[in-house]
């Protein structure tokens, strides 16, 4: 049975072994929860991207103290954002939970034209982006990650193509699209060690909104001859994205 995993903010080693950690209030609820007591041993993961198995020695509120067991293992995980636009209920809940467990780096929630879901002020969308970030930490720790991807606020389509430029490869996933595949930028990229990906939401991406990711420099490609449903090309594409870039086993 695997360990209990806790993110902490920070963590400090003693030579003699002794390590002290601080948790953050969702981490320390969680460790109320789980009931850990003195004795028990867990896996805390800090912001370095490194895991540990540690002996608990002491606790009290968001400080843990313990005796280093083991170093786990520090991830080197390829640099894959998800731009992905809005779908219905559970359907980006389902988009979320599933492409932190895959090892995307940053999940951005965009409001396409064709979004169902509308958020009438700041307060919603804030409200919306802290559920989302709640759902990538349960699942990266579900998942046995030692990084928590970062969920942005609900984010207009504007500002998310200015997210990513930063990316060296854009790739948008399109309906429409008559030919190219994943495979196929990368195959011309083979050097790329940071991709954005753009998936659309219910109804997909309009023609206007394709032409101006190709504008940054996108690349349009097709997942086939079926058209999938959004949460379903979401989960598809950023699994052949983070595996083109060594992830999931795959080494370049």
């Amino acid at each position: 049975m695997s360990l209990p995993q806790f993110f902490v903010i920070d963590m400090i080693a003693a030579d003699n072994g002794s390590v002290s950690c601080t948790l953050d209030e969702q981490e320390a609820h969680h460790l109320r929860v789980r009931r850990i007591g003195v004795g028990e041993h867990i896996v805390v993961a800090d912001t370095s991207g490194t895991s540990f198995e540690i002996e608990v020695t002491d606790i009290l509120d968001a400080a843990l103290s313990g005796v280093l067991v083991r170093v786990l293992r520090h991830s080197q995980v390829p640099a894959v954002t998800l731009l992905c636009g809005i779908s219905k209920g559970e359907r980006m809940d389902l988009t979320i939970r599933a492409c932190c467990e895959l090892g995307v780096t940053t999940i951005v929630p965009v409001m396409t034209e064709r979004c169902i879901v509308k958020f009438p002020d700041e307060a919603r969308r804030n409200a919306k982006g802290e559920r989302w970030r709640g759902i990538a930490r349960a699942a990266s720790k579900q998942s046995g990650q030692n990084r928590i991807p970062s969920v942005l606020d609900p984010t207009s389509f504007t500002k998310a193509l200015e997210l990513a430029r930063d990316s060296e490869l854009i790739i948008c996933a399109w309906e429409e699209a008559r030919d190219g595949s994943i495979r196929d930028v990368f195959s011309d990229h083979t050097h790329a060690a940071s991709a954005a990906l753009f998936i659309g939401p219910e109804g997909g991406f309009t023609r206007q909104e394709v032409e101006a990711m190709e504008g940054i420099g996108a690349k349009v490609v097709s997942l086939g001859e079926t058209i999938l449903r959004s949460e379903t090309a979401a989960i598809v594409a950023t699994a052949l994205v983070v595996s083109e870039l060594g992830g999931l086993g795959f080494a370049r």
